[in-house]
């Protein structure tokens, strides 16, 4: 029986597909802190700019945040927003007091404007860079006002911040603020595909740049990209980051772009249009200009096109593709309605006795938009060293990790075994993660501090201790994580990694920031309900992953996901579960990432939730009673005779 209740992939499609770029590097800058425009999906403009930043975070993204100044002085609302974007390692820069138009506004006027936000934002001291964006991208319309701002700016010590790949995501923003604010039926699907269209657009615009570039310098150039602190930006940076990363694309400063020769260029235009500097720079072509203007015409047009196709009548507002395929489709239509009502959900999948037989995606997010997996990291890299044993990379989980990695015999650290870092009972002193993400080398930092042989054995959660399974495994595996994951475990399972951060070093993150589809992901709980066998393949190493989910460890606390979930105890970084009496186990993760495994029903079960910003208690019952409520009593335990299949 299959049921599809919502089609989400209407019958647009995008008007441009690019393959992967020469490799470029952008900057990005986002205009209008400390936000512009309709509020956000979910929670307070504050929220929203932390989502943002942590999200440039986990991509390794330097960006420049342009502050129209008039809306945060005097405002400990606004300027608590510029204080945390700060403090995620981003800096800021002057978009004037009052975003006032400098063609149609006196240049003292308008000066003094940039003056007024020169002063205040030096109380940011060096997070400040010394860069202005002028309004609308309007740089003087005559020659006298030119020269005179020109004059006054070079006396103030301020550049110019160029943009190169200047956009219609406004036209896009619009659109979507209108989806989220009217609770459009099927507002899921509008968002998901207006999103789609968002990152075709962004795409399309960078290829065109590129192209100009190479037109008119003879090379490729870092490019500067133009976006807004707006919902869409909000909700799909995300998804444009890791799309511009599959199309060879580096992320860089805004200084290190500017430092590039051809923004030294002597501007050839002056009249009343923002221009790209690509078309501005000498020798002007203000006729590239017609490109943006039709660009802008098709962004109009697949708009109307994704709203006039997708109000079908859903009473899931907020998903946006469901399909079931089971004998209780009626009764998980329920479950999945329940889910929808939440503004963090996006995924729920549900394999039974191997077969994906329910997704719903929600709140803008598709089948095809990568999840963060955050702590459920960890379980990956379980299952790599199970892969490493299996291999005869590691002959023990006993074996001290100095006998791989590159550590003095004097350094208490070394003598750490696999085992303790799978446990969480190490002993090794806790580092803020913070703090060893803003160090150049993050195994020495974790190394270099005390082991307490008091709390050896001691459970202890450290998300940057798994730093050294990782930095261990690169190094036994002979790769980078990402490769050895890809050719030893995905691709037998038919998966993949979207991205995985790094760190200085180039070691992939240990504890989180592992980007895989859901579909993918649900893979790797069926590889443990089936003991580490694929396709009559043993991938990890023999009796490896009914050691993981037996405890080695009771944690002291009882419960988790905010006392919703119980625990019996701590595998291989694997948590087991108490159902009520029933054992199971899960691999958890920041905010709302549940892979559960119910081997008694043959049962794997996948929630992703959005990830960036503070963890919801109210979600996370959300989730308890959507599992344990909604879906569990649809798949009663089998019985002896029959588990396993």
């Amino acid at each position: 029986m299959v049921v599809s209740l919502v089609t989400a992939c209407l019958s647009f499609v995008p008007l441009y597909s690019s393959e992967p770029l020469t490799r470029i590097q952008l900057a990005i800058t986002i205009d209008d802190l400390p936000w512009v425009g309709a509020v956000p999906a979910e929670g307070s403009n504050a929220d929203a700019m932390n989502r943002i930043a942590a999200t440039l975070r986990v991509h390794d993204a330097p960006a420049t945040g342009f502050v129209v100044c008039n809306r945060v002085i005097g405002n400990k609302v606004t300027e608590q927003i510029l204080q945390n974007w700060v403090a995620w390692g981003l800096t800021l820069g002057n978009h004037t007091s009052a975003h006032l138009d400098l063609n149609t506004t006196n240049p003292d006027q308008w000066l003094e404007g940039v003056r007024q936000c020169d002063s205040y934002l030096r109380k940011y001291g060096s997070a400040v860079s010394p860069y202005l964006r002028f309004p609308y991208l309007h740089q003087g319309n005559t020659k006298s006002k030119r020269n005179q701002v020109s004059k006054a700016l070079a006396n103030m010590g301020l550049g110019v911040a160029h943009v190169s790949v200047d956009n219609s995501e406004w036209i896009l923003n619009r659109n979507y603020a209108r989806v989220i604010q009217n609770g459009k039926n099927n507002k899921a699907a509008l968002r998901h595909q207006l999103g789609i269209e968002f990152i075709r657009h962004i795409e399309a615009t960078l290829q065109h740049a590129h192209t100009i570039a190479i037109r008119k310098t003879g090379r490729a150039i870092p490019q500067i990209l133009l976006l807004h602190a707006n919902t869409l930006v909000d909700d799909k940076l995300d998804e444009l980051l890791l799309a511009l990363r599959s199309k060879n694309v580096e992320f860089i400063s805004l200084e290190q772009a500017l430092a590039d020769p051809a923004y030294s260029l002597e501007d050839g235009y002056i009249g009343p249009k923002g221009l790209s500097w690509l078309y501005r720079m000498k020798p002007q072509s203000v006729q590239d200009a017609t490109w943006d203007e039709a660009e802008a015409l098709i962004v109009e047009k697949n708009s109307r096109h994704v709203l006039a196709n997708g109000v079908e009548h859903n009473t899931l507002a907020n998903t946006g593709f469901l399909k079931l395929s089971h004998a209780s489709a009626d009764n998980l239509a329920n479950v999945y309605f329940q889910a929808s009502k939440s503004e963090r959900m996006r995924a729920l999948l549900i394999m039974h006795k191997g077969q994906l037989i329910a997704e719903g995606y929600f709140n803008g997010a598709g089948p095809e938009t990568p999840q963060n997996l955050k702590s459920i990291t960890k379980s990956l890299v379980s299952a790599l060293i199970g892969i490493a044993l299996r291999k005869g990379w590691i002959s023990s989980l006993d074996e001290p990790i100095k006998n791989y990695l590159d550590i003095s015999e004097k350094i208490p650290a070394g003598n750490i075994t696999i085992r303790e870092l799978l446990t969480m009972s190490s002993g090794l002193k806790a580092v803020d993660y913070g703090s060893i993400q803003q160090s150049e080398n993050w195994v020495t930092t974790l190394v270099s501090q005390n082991v307490d042989t008091k709390q050896k054995g001691v459970f202890h959660y450290d998300t940057g201790i798994m730093q050294l399974l990782t930095a261990l495994l690169t190094k036994v595996g002979g790769s980078p994580i990402e490769e050895l994951a890809q050719r030893e475990l995905f691709t037998p399972l038919d998966a993949s990694t979207n991205y995985w951060r790094t760190d200085s070093n180039g070691i992939a993150f240990g504890g989180a920031d592992a980007y895989l589809l859901p579909r993918h992901l649900i893979k790797l709980g069926e590889l443990y309900r089936l003991g580490g066998l694929n396709s009559n393949t043993q991938l990890l190493a023999n009796n490896y992953v009914s050691d993981s989910i037996t405890k080695q460890i009771l944690p002291k606390n009882r419960t988790i996901n905010h006392n919703t979930l119980q625990t019996h105890g701590y595998g291989y970084l694997w948590w087991l579960i108490d159902l009520g009496g029933e054992a199971a186990y899960a691999a958890l993760g920041h905010g709302g990432q549940i892979l559960l495994v119910a081997p008694k029903r043959a049962l794997v079960v996948l929630m992703n939730s959005r990830w960036p910003g503070p963890s919801s208690s109210e979600h996370y019952h959300h989730l308890r009673d959507i599992l344990v409520d909604g879906i569990l009593p649809l798949f009663p335990a089998e019985t002896a005779s029959s588990e396993g299949n």
